[in-house]
C-alpha cells in the first residue's frame, strides 16, 4: 500500500536513466571558458583564472552555478584535474536528482 502524498509532492518515476555529458566551449568576450552540460544544463565550467598571482601554480579555476552547490569549486594547476572536478560535480547533481529527502 503506498503512502498518502502530501499536499507539496509530485512523484516523477523515470526508471533506469541515463544521460551524457558534453564538453562545450562556453562563448564569453575575454576568456576561454569550456563547460561540462548535461542536456542544456551547464553543471560546470573551467577556464584560467586572471585573478591568481603570477607564480601560482593553480592557473585554473573551476565554478559551477547549479543550486546547492557552491559557486566556486576550487582551482587547480591542470585542465585534466578542472575536467575530473566538472565530473564529480555533474555526478553529484545526477545523484540529488535521484531521491527526493
Amino acid at each position: 500500500m503506498e503512502e498518502p502524498k502530501k499536499d507539496n509532492e509530485q512523484a516523477f518515476a523515470t526508471h533506469n536513466v541515463s544521460c551524457c555529458a558534453v564538453w562545450k566551449t562556453v562563448p564569453t568576450r575575454y576568456l576561454h571558458v569550456k563547460g561540462l552540460f548535461i542536456g542544456k544544463v551547464k553543471v560546470a565550467t573551467y577556464c584560467m583564472d586572471g585573478t591568481g598571482s603570477k607564480g601560482d601554480a593553480k592557473k585554473y579555476i573551476v565554478n559551477s552555478h547549479l543550486p546547492t552547490i557552491k559557486d566556486v569549486i576550487g582551482r587547480f594547476e591542470t585542465e585534466e584535474q578542472c575536467k575530473q572536478a566538472c565530473i564529480r560535480v555533474g555526478k553529484l547533481f545526477m545523484e540529488q536528482l535521484q531521491h527526493c529527502s
